[in-house]
């Protein structure tokens, strides 16, 4: 019997370290331990990108680690058949101090570039990335792209890794800026009804879907420095009243709007707006049927646009609704956690938390514990065993 409860015992205490030292592995290999957190996802996506123009998005990385990380960075799976990389410059910035500054096909060459050190116990650090398209670029790059993985670590740790494509796609060449125009020409306004109006322009390039408008008697003074908007609705730039912006996921070049919500028999001022860069047309008017103040058709409910999609009339004629906008990415400028736990086997797991118990003080304790605890009843095992014979 007391034999059974030894046996017993020495299962359990050698169960009770074993568990010990696989908690304090797994603590240690937390993929919490550095986060990175990118301005959106791809860090960068560029269209209409010309000559002499720059775009600057940030990455955070917090380190939750106790010890000091060394954050490096590196390029990886990088398609740039076209050398578009050769005019595109890569300047990275940890506030007012430059860390790199070089062109990106150099960048690509470079392999791991050390940025700076990162305090541990939630330490963190925001690096600036401004990419710059070369103003003296010739006409041979309009239209060409590149991609690759932006690859960002903590040297001091283990899989502390975090990827994003970024890709670039650039217009225009030989230094002159390919800005996005609307044709004049093609703005036309359709189906004007009592309510409601259809609107339709092209642009030059794939842009979004934006009209700015009010009626007879409120603000319509174009104003760029109003280019703050309210969400969901963009910047009015002036006017008093403005659609949701469409056509953000693909962009187009052909545009149609339909604007709910108006008053019979009123004058609009309106200017169509695409982002690209930035396009305003020149201001149109229009004016609804009917007679002003009497409303004939519904306050609410449902109508359908020229497009075919069903929007909600809204009650208030500020509010529009011509499609749906596209949801933006659930990922996109959320933290990231890089890391993972590997699977391994119990051999390994002890072996690699025993490299640990230098640092941890109550693991050595526990250890020293549990041994002299084996050892003692070795001891008495071995006394006991020396008597029967």
């Amino acid at each position: 019997m007391k034999k059974a409860l030894k046996t017993i015992l020495i299962t359990l205490i050698v169960i009770f370290a074993t568990a010990f030292l696989f908690i304090d592995y797994v603590c240690a290999q937390s993929p919490n331990n550095l986060v990175v957190q990118f301005e959106q996802t791809p860090l960068f996506k560029e269209t209409n990108f010309f000559p002499g123009a720059s775009v600057t998005r940030w990455v955070k990385v917090t380190n939750n680690s106790s010890q000091t990380q060394k954050i490096s960075i590196k390029a990886t799976n990088v398609n740039d058949a076209d050398r578009l990389g050769n005019v595109l410059n890569l300047e990275i910035k940890n506030a007012t101090t430059t860390l790199y500054k070089n062109s990106l096909s150099n960048f690509f060459k470079a392999g791991e570039v050390y940025l700076s050190d990162v305090g541990g116990n939630g330490g963190q650090t925001q690096y600036d990335f401004t990419v710059t398209f070369d103003p003296t670029a010739g006409n041979e790059f309009q239209g060409k792209s590149l991609r690759f993985d932006l690859v960002i670590q903590g040297t001091e740790t283990e899989t502390k890794t975090e990827t994003r494509v970024t890709t670039f796609a650039a217009l225009g060449g030989g230094g002159q800026k390919a800005l996005l125009t609307i044709q004049e020409e093609s703005v036309i306004v359709t189906n004007i009804q009592e309510t409601s109006v259809t609107i339709t322009w092209t642009t030059s390039y794939l842009s979004t879907s934006q009209v700015i408008y009010a009626k007879a008697g409120e603000n319509h003074t174009l104003d760029l420095t109003d280019n703050v908007g309210v969400p969901p609705y963009p910047p009015k730039y002036g006017y008093a009243r403005t659609t949701l912006e469409y056509d953000t996921s693909p962009r187009v070049t052909f545009h149609s709007v339909t604007i709910f919500g108006l008053e019979p028999g009123t004058t609009y001022y309106f200017r169509t707006v695409s982002h690209g860069s930035l396009a305003i047309s020149r201001e149109y008017t229009f004016t609804t049927k009917g007679v002003a103040g009497i409303t004939t058709e519904k306050p609410k409910g449902e109508g359908v646009s020229e497009r075919g999609e069903v929007t909600e009339t809204p009650s208030a004629p500020e509010v529009v609704e011509v499609s749906p906008t596209p949801s933006p990415s659930m990922e996109e400028g959320k933290p990231q956690i890089s890391g993972e736990v590997k699977k391994e086997g119990l051999g390994s797991l002890l072996l690699a938390s025993l490299s640990l118990i230098g640092n941890t003080p109550w693991m050595i304790v526990a250890l020293v514990l549990i041994v002299c605890g084996i050892v003692y009843i070795g001891i008495v095992e071995w006394k006991r065993r020396k008597k029967k014979q």
